[in-house]
């Protein structure tokens, strides 16, 4: 578990250049009813009010669409983030809400997918909808 630890610190300092993200990086410490704690980055939150926004955010540089693999990842963080009884920053509780934001180097559009990326993202709004999380392509 320290190495879990030290890793996010790490990765709580680190910027990808490629990410296109604008809010704050941060870390999140999910801990279970056992008492297992568990280390992540969220790439970026923001806060209104009572609601903070836990934001996962993939990106393609290159292709009309973030890869499968990248997509598969941020999906296994929405699942985990969606399930946040109780969120605490800065001493203050929040309603979380999780959010998987796919952006694209210069600019997302739906003309330049292909059929199966078409499918990918027909799949990606019915998780989203079945799951509760929030889906932002830019």
């Amino acid at each position: 578990r320290s190495l879990a630890e030290k890793a996010q610190r790490r990765e709580r300092n680190t910027r990808q250049p490629k990410e296109k993200l604008s809010g704050t990086k941060a870390t999140i410490t999910i801990q279970n009813y056992l008492g297992g704690n568990y280390y992540f980055t969220v790439d970026e939150i923001e806060t209104k009010e009572n609601e903070i926004r836990l934001i996962e955010g993939k990106h393609s540089k290159t292709n009309a669409f973030p890869s499968l693999e990248d997509i598969k990842d941020g999906l296994l963080k929405m699942l985990l983030y969606v399930n946040i009884e109780k969120l605490i920053f800065e001493n203050r509780i929040y309603c979380p809400t999780a959010v998987l934001k796919l952006t694209v180097e210069n600019g997302f559009n739906p003309e330049n997918l292909t059929s199966s990326n078409k499918k990918l993202l027909d799949v990606l709004d019915k998780e989203a909808e079945v799951n509760h999380f929030q889906l932002v392509i830019q």
